[in-house]
């Protein structure tokens, strides 16, 4: 209706501008017809560029912003995950007017970097307000729609291209994936991002699904669906942030592959190990049978707060003048 009310006024005087001209009614509605039509190939070229452009739509946005003396407040500032978007969202915090940070470091972090703690406050994750009401999918639906053994163990495999490691993305993913052929359970694969060495990624996922049994891909899934197989999964092995910040609500055990997620805070759950096959199976192993680990895990605290971020954050804004 927005777009309804914009553009139809505008092609409307944009049509009687063009008689003014001159222009016949059959020129003018032509001239019209072939402008609107390139709004049509932008719309269908911003679709495409926007999915690999994702991750950098918070910072345009916060440059538009700032330029235009809009306040801005900052989510999980402070935080540092060893990949390009350090870059991106330290220079949001430099930006930014309010700064919703995910845990103490962070705030300090964000203090360190401003010189001031004006507008600083550590609220948690957002992330985790959704785990706290959830009600999870059934395994058994879950289950309904692989290929997976119910009486086997569950590992859920979520790996990103790490752009700035020296190791080429092909290589980084092909020793997690010889590391999984030793796994005797269920597989559930999703993804990769957009980022560069993303759809390589993809293709060799896709190919190590097809070369074995119970195992099951998925480019993506719902939210609520991707924590609901969290919930009923026995190891999350990879280097996406999901595994530093929501499997520890769930005391799920992690394998957290490679630099990728390196400086961010951690809860205990998480096993590190570099791109190395070997150190991946053990890191599996461990994770699964070490009793000790197991005990640990079950008694952890998320250190990314309680699930009442956005509590916390319109509290805050409801007594901060803007």
């Amino acid at each position: 209706l927005a777009i309804i009310a914009h553009e139809i006024p505008q092609e409307v005087g944009d049509f009687l501008i063009l008689l003014h001209s001159g222009y016949s009614k059959k020129q003018a509605f032509l001239l019209n017809l072939l402008s609107s039509f390139a709004t049509v190939v932008g719309g269908v070229l911003a679709y495409f560029m926007l999915q690999a452009m994702g991750d950098w739509i918070p910072f345009f946005l916060a440059i538009a912003a700032a330029s235009m003396g809009i306040p801005i407040a900052h989510l999980h500032g402070g935080e540092s995950s060893g990949t390009i978007d350090d870059a991106f969202r330290h220079s949001i915090t430099h930006m930014a007017n309010l700064h919703f940070t995910s845990a103490q470091v962070h705030a300090d972090a964000v203090v360190r970097m401003r010189g001031d703690d004006k507008g600083v406050f550590v609220v948690g994750a957002s992330g985790l307000d959704t785990i706290r009401p959830l009600k999870p999918i059934p395994k058994d639906i879950l289950f309904a729609q692989t290929t997976f053994d119910a009486a086997l163990p569950l590992l859920i495999f979520v790996q990103h291209p790490d752009t700035l490691d020296p190791l080429p993305t092909h290589e980084q993913i092909a020793c997690s994936l010889k590391a999984l052929e030793s796994f005797a359970g269920n597989i559930l694969l999703l993804g990769a991002n957009a980022d560069p060495g993303g759809r390589q990624f993809n293709d060799m996922l896709h190919a190590f699904t097809s070369e074995g049994t119970h195992r099951t891909f998925c480019m993506s899934v719902p939210h609520e669906t991707f924590l609901s197989w969290l919930s009923v999964a026995d190891i999350l092995v990879g280097n996406s942030s999901s595994g530093i910040i929501e499997a520890a609500s769930f005391h799920l055990p992690v394998v957290n592959i490679g630099d990728r997620q390196r400086g961010r805070l951690q809860s205990g759950n998480a096993i590190d190990v570099p791109y190395d096959t070997a150190r991946i199976e053990e890191a599996i192993s461990r994770a699964l049978t070490d009793e000790t680990f197991k005990t640990k895990i079950r008694s952890i605290q998320n250190a990314y707060g309680d699930g009442h971020t956005a509590d916390k954050i319109v509290a805050i804004l409801s007594k901060t003048p803007l």
